[in-house]
């Protein structure tokens, strides 16, 4: 036989679980909306980031006319959480690596890197030197 101030504890217990359970299950949920949301922003960033420097690239063979060299000096802001930009060239192609997750992003260089060679790798926290020599048609990037 149940006293009635144990029913009321026993209902109070239950009610409690019931309510833990329902919270965990929703945070649990937006939890793994905002990893995926997460996900996306790092992704679309490293396409902008590729974009970026492809039409820095760009602009500054079509600049170059009649010179030997232009060099440009490029920051890249930090929009991503606690996260680092590693942009690698080779093979007319931009590689943008994110750590620590080292989930990476390829995109062609525009078709004016055709004939030119595109060589280095830089970290996004430090200053970018894009150095274009147009007697080589070497495109360099450095830090």
């Amino acid at each position: 036989m149940i006293i009635k101030g144990q029913a009321h504890i026993i209902q109070f217990i239950l009610f409690f679980i019931i309510g833990f359970a329902v919270f965990i299950l929703i945070s649990g949920t937006f939890s793994d909306r905002l990893d995926l949301f997460s996900l996306d922003l790092n992704n679309e960033n490293r396409k902008v980031i590729n974009n970026y420097i492809s039409a820095i690239s760009v602009n500054s063979f079509v600049s170059c006319n009649g010179c030997d060299e232009i060099i440009i000096l490029t920051h890249l802001r930090d929009t991503s959480k606690n996260s680092l930009n590693q942009l690698y060239f080779k093979n007319k192609k931009i590689t943008t690596t994110t750590f620590p997750t080292k989930i990476n992003s390829s995109s062609e260089n525009h078709k004016l890197f055709r004939g030119n060679t595109v060589v280095g790798t830089v970290i996004s926290d430090k200053p970018i030197i894009l150095t274009y020599n147009n007697n080589n048609n070497l495109l360099k990037v450095s830090q």
